[in-house]
């Protein structure tokens, strides 16, 4: 009786409850962690966990389901794509501190300036795991789907509303930046049409899509950080 892609859910919302009783008996008994602490806390990490599980349950639910085409639109494939950007989004909340694009334009020029070693090894690192959590997804989706036109733009999206508001909207002018990369990407894959049927163009798109995305994120940067002026 249970919707395929609805069964390790089930399994999640119990998880989530015994993780919520956890965390509150954790932060009686041992207190509340301060900054990094909180992403580590073993409580928390049961309830992201389930919270994955169940946010990507639409997209299973679709995935598993035969009868959609093979080459969807934004409209067809909607619940699949908003559970893939939300669950996105919540993995990189727990990447705060490789986050960069909660880095400004001025941060990353300085970065690039190799003025400050330290700062661009955090630059690079931070680029780095971003980048996964980035594109993943899309080839995730593209295992599946010729990704719609849209599709990148709306992960794009999610991921930079979180960037921005922990950042207390400072960054706006990169998270512009990164829409007009999400665009990019779209009309990427468009051209290519990516498939693990069409391996060439799979691989193509899993390659320029990362030069599309930090190209632009780069030129945001000097365009809205000190060389601007």
């Amino acid at each position: 009786a249970v919707p395929a892609g609805y069964a390790a859910a089930t399994v999640a919302v119990a998880a989530f409850a015994v993780g919520a009783l956890g965390d509150m008996t954790w932060h009686t008994v041992v207190g509340i962690e301060q900054s990094i602490d909180i992403l580590f806390s073993p409580t928390h990490l049961v309830l992201i966990t389930a919270m994955f599980v169940i946010l990507t349950t639409p997209l299973r639910a679709m995935w598993a389901d035969r009868s959609l085409p093979a080459a969807p639109t934004v409209r067809e494939l909607l619940p699949a794509l908003l559970s893939l950007s939300l669950a996105t989004t919540l993995v990189l909340l727990f990447l705060q501190y490789a986050n960069v694009l909660t880095f400004d334009g001025p941060l990353v020029v300085a970065g690039l300036a190799v003025a400050d070693e330290g700062l661009t090894a955090d630059l690079v690192s931070s680029m780095a795991v971003t980048n996964l959590v980035l594109l993943l997804p899309l080839l995730t989706l593209a295992r599946r789907w010729v990704p719609p036109f849209g599709s990148a733009t709306m992960l794009y999206a999610a991921v930079g509303g979180l960037s921005s508001a922990i950042t207390a909207f400072g960054n706006l002018g990169m998270i512009v930046g990164l829409l007009v990369a999400g665009v990019g990407v779209d009309l990427l894959a468009r051209r290519l049409r990516p498939t693990p049927e069409r391996r060439t163009q799979w691989w193509a798109f899993a390659a320029l899509t990362p030069l599309i995305t930090w190209t632009v994120f780069f030129a945001t940067a000097y365009l809205t950080g000190p060389a601007a002026g």
